[in-house]
């Protein structure tokens, strides 16, 4: 989040209400604010309460659902077939 200085927001009671839940910004990390991925099978856009200084405001975030992908190629070599 950033103020109307275009400065990055940081300190205690500042970060974000989703779903009833307070996610706070880490100061330590610039301000960064970690929303864990949905839990459901599709994205979803979800409001949001902002909060820095006692003030608030409402949004709107994107929440990406989880996925996970493999792929793997191997390479076999016909000399180390046995046959029978």
């Amino acid at each position: 989040m950033i103020d109307a200085d275009r400065k990055i927001c940081t300190g205690e009671g500042t970060g974000v209400w989703i779903d009833k839940k307070f996610y706070p910004a880490n100061a330590e990390k610039n301000g960064a604010i970690f929303i864990p991925y949905t839990k459901g099978f599709s994205d979803q856009a979800i409001k949001l309460i902002m909060i820095h200084n006692g003030f608030a405001q409402l949004g709107e975030f994107m929440r990406k659902a989880e996925s996970y992908d493999l792929e793997c190629f191997y390479h076999i070599n016909s000399e180390s077939f046995l046959v029978g």
